[in-house]
């Protein structure tokens, strides 16, 4: 994804469902971090996440499961 960008054949990197964890190991090596973090909107009550994002400058965007 990170050679899709520096192509210009996207504006961003998104994950989905990364618990604080995953997105610190992913930041550690990544070269372009991720724009966001699509959440669950029950997750997005995952204060540490929620705040380690803030933190590294990735966007929290909830989403419901049960619509399509």
């Amino acid at each position: 994804m990170e050679e899709c960008q520096n192509m210009g054949l996207t504006k961003s990197i998104g994950v989905s469902n990364f618990s604080r964890k995953k997105l610190e190991e992913l930041i550690s090596t990544a070269k372009i971090p991720p724009a966001v973090n699509q959440v669950s909107q029950f997750a997005v009550s995952d204060v540490t996440t929620h705040c380690f994002c803030h933190q590294s400058s990735t966007r929290t965007r909830s989403h419901d499961a049960t619509t399509s």
